[in-house]
């Protein structure tokens, strides 16, 4: 892992922007499975337009409420803060920040959330700049369930 953390080292620097977590969603019915997973495994809040409201369990719904309102998921792992935003229904988009993931501790607490949620969605998931999901620098492939750098495109 401390080789891993290495090699994304200059990736990961603090540079007052957030890192992206990507999945693919090809249906709501994953996004349902990833709600499920969040509320059941983590403190996980809905936030509206920054304030926090009542649960809502359907990807369907909180893709309903964001043409109108700014709805994101928060919650927190061993001190890494992670945000679920609703953008695109295409991609479950998870942003983390930097000076969270620096030490081996929370570098290890972001290769699990991202075995976890690739594993429970059969999907493999990416690391990448803060709104690049064409740019990724770290894959957790879930058929062979590794995490590797990727070369710059």
């Amino acid at each position: 892992m401390d080789d891993l953390r290495l090699q994304c080292e200059k990736d990961l620097e603090v540079d007052g922007t957030g890192r992206d977590i990507y999945l693919p969603a090809a249906s709501f019915t994953d996004w349902n499975k990833a709600l499920t997973l969040l509320t059941a495994r983590y403190r996980a809040q809905l936030l509206i337009d920054n304030k926090v409201s009542n649960f809502v369990l359907s990807g369907e719904d909180l893709f309903k409420i964001s043409k109108t309102h700014t709805p994101t998921i928060s919650f927190e792992i061993n001190g890494v803060d992670f945000r679920l935003f609703f953008h695109d229904e295409k991609w479950l988009d998870f942003t983390v920040w930097p000076e969270q993931i620096q030490s081996p501790e929370g570098f290890e607490t972001l290769l699990n959330f991202m075995s976890e949620i690739g594993n429970a969605l059969n999907v493999s998931v990416w690391l990448t700049p803060e709104g690049r999901p064409d740019s990724p620098f770290l894959k957790y492939d879930h058929s062979d369930q590794t995490h590797r750098p990727v070369a710059p495109q």
